[in-house]
C-alpha cells in the first residue's frame, strides 16, 4: 500500500516550513518512528518521523523548498 506523507503541523500559527534535510533517500527502508526529514520555520526546527514502516518511494520537495501545511511531501510503500 502506498502512503502519502504530509507536511506536519509545525505550530499553532505556522502555515509553512522549509525542508532543512532529508535523512532518508528514495529506495531506503524506514521503520515507524524513524526520523526521515527535518523542517525549519522562523520559530522552530522539527524532526519528521515516519508514520509507518516501509520503503521510501519518492520525495516531492528538495532541501530548501518551502512547503505548506498538509501538502504531500513524500510517498512510502508499506508491506
Amino acid at each position: 500500500m502506498i502512503v502519502d506523507l504530509k507536511m506536519p503541523e509545525l505550530g499553532e500559527d505556522v502555515k509553512e516550513g522549509t525542508v532543512a534535510a532529508w535523512l532518508k533517500q528514495p529506495g531506503d527502508m524506514v521503520q515507524q518512528g524513524e526520523v526521515i526529514a527535518e523542517f525549519m520555520t522562523e520559530k522552530v526546527n522539527v524532526e519528521f518521523p515516519s508514520p509507518a514502516s516501509g520503503k521510501l518511494l519518492e520525495v516531492l520537495y528538495q532541501e530548501g523548498d518551502v512547503v505548506k501545511k498538509d501538502q504531500v511531501i513524500a510517498r512510502l510503500e508499506t508491506a
